[in-house]
């Protein structure tokens, strides 16, 4: 990555073929279970990785940290049927960008939602 990480960020290139290839390697899925295509590696794998990888280009390593803290999400906390559609294509990076935002944003509205239900629900504790 590092020869060509100063031109992608020049011309905002989004580098999928790379990223395609970092998942070959086992990058798109480092915490998830070897059950639906990750890797089953530790955070402290992982950060070795992204330590190293940054090196070459700080943008894309970033993507693909958040890439795997998304599949690590749904891995942990997704239904059987959630797990099976959505990870195999993110331990393979061959989900298209649309459905990338769509699995996003979905996540981030679940997580929102949780937030504000134990948030509701450490008021009412306390307030008992």
């Amino acid at each position: 990555m590092l020869p060509f990480a100063a031109k992608w960020d020049e011309e905002h290139f989004f580098p999928v073929e790379t990223i395609r290839k970092a998942a070959e390697l086992g990058f798109g899925g480092i915490y998830v279970k070897p059950d639906f295509g990750g890797s089953g590696l530790s955070r402290l794998d992982a950060s070795v990785i992204f330590e190293q990888l940054s090196m070459g280009c700080v943008t894309t390593t970033a993507y693909i940290s958040i890439h795997n803290m998304c599949a690590w999400m749904i891995d942990q906390f997704g239904n059987a049927q959630q797990r099976e559609k959505y990870l195999p294509g993110l331990c393979s990076a061959q989900v298209r960008v649309h459905n990338a935002k769509t699995i996003f944003l979905k996540l981030f509205s679940i997580a929102i939602g949780f937030l504000l239900f134990n948030r509701t629900k450490q008021r009412f504790w306390r307030s008992c």
